[in-house]
């Protein structure tokens, strides 16, 4: 059920996506009356005004925000449930579940419909494993992806000392969730980046040896540089500007390792089946193996959700989707509806 709080939690986090990419219109950044707006297309009104009109603020706490269920190991939120509102004094936490994680909005008392004090997300399977916290996350935190320590795990006193604790293990071991939570940062969030880099200049630069492929994927320095002197009889480490160039050599001559996985994603695709009406649908196509082609992808399936694909059906999609030349334009014609990504989705895991 929409509401004037969860319709303003979502167009915080559009502004939000929208700065860390760098949409602007008039080279001003998104303001929320924008995503408002955007929000309100998307549920089918003329808009913001004609949506605004239509929720019922008196159900704002009411049905989507039910109760959460009491443990031993504290407070926990019902399966099936996307939201709550949680009352702290004179606060209010109001907490969104999504299909990959979980973010955390604070709000005054009475002043829900306002801007938040602050707002926090973190993905399910960024560094969190159940029974051994590693007391260090991904978190989403002012339009950027950042390593911090877990206060609650208590492992680590500073961000610093879980910056330390990544890259030791980052270049310990290149298929490590350390590595592939390094390599994101280093492809997708500059800024924190610089940070981690400029510290790590303090402590012995050892970041000159956390080596990635230009899709981002980590490799390993040591079997890279083995690779390279086996094949071409070179040293590696003294190949100066070249070290990229045989870094994306070594990766795209193991292509078919899934460590190198490289996999466009569309989670909206229209597609129109033969002799139906256009689906929703959503896929994941692998690029530059030797099963080049969709290997997972599901149809919206009304209220029920998502139904897999069969083999036949993936075929007809994967036809569609090599008719409209998206391996070959997906970084400019299609950047709006796919997304590269090194990793499958989490709605496609095994």
């Amino acid at each position: 059920m929409n509401t004037t709080k969860s319709i303003n939690t979502r167009a915080k986090r559009i502004v939000s996506k929208a700065t860390a990419l760098g949409f602007r219109k008039g080279n001003q950044p998104m303001v929320i009356d924008q995503a408002r707006e955007i929000i309100a297309a998307e549920e089918g009104y003329r808009n913001w005004h004609a949506l605004q009109a239509s929720l019922d603020n008196d159900t704002e706490q009411g049905e989507g925000c039910g109760s959460l269920i009491r443990s031993d190991k504290g407070y926990e939120m019902p399966s099936g449930q996307t939201e709550a509102w949680i009352k702290i004094g004179n606060l209010s936490v109001y907490v969104c579940r999504t299909d990959v994680g979980v973010s955390a909005s604070i709000y005054p008392v009475g002043k829900e419909d306002g801007d938040y004090l602050g707002e926090t997300y973190a993905h399910f399977t960024d560094g969190h494993v159940v029974g051994d916290d590693p007391g260090w996350a991904l978190f989403e935190s002012s339009g950027e992806l950042q390593i911090q320590r877990c206060d609650e795990a208590r492992i680590f006193a500073t961000d610093y000392d879980a910056w330390a604790h990544v890259i030791h293990e980052a270049l310990a071991n290149a298929d490590s969730a350390e590595a592939k939570a390094l390599a994101r940062i280093k492809h997708e969030s500059p800024g924190e980046w610089e940070r981690i880099c400029a510290h790590d200049a303090t402590q012995g630069n050892q970041l000159g040896r956390f080596l990635t492929g230009c899709a981002g994927h980590p490799v390993s320095h040591d079997e890279v540089a083995e690779w390279v002197g086996l094949h071409y009889q070179v040293n590696f480490d003294a190949s100066g500007d070249r070290k990229q160039e045989w870094i994306d050599r070594f990766v795209s001559a193991h292509a078919d390792d899934p460590r190198f996985g490289y996999y466009l994603v569309a989670e909206n695709w229209g597609h129109i089946f033969r002799g139906k009406r256009e689906d929703i649908v959503r896929w994941v196509f692998r690029l530059g193996s030797d099963d080049e082609g969709v290997v997972f992808a599901q149809i919206k399936d009304g209220n029920r959700g998502w139904a897999t694909l069969d083999r036949a059906a993936m075929a007809d999609l994967e036809e569609s989707i090599y008719d409209n030349n998206v391996p070959d334009t997906y970084r400019t014609a299609w950047s709006t509806e796919v997304t590269p990504m090194t990793a499958l989705p989490d709605w496609a895991g095994a």
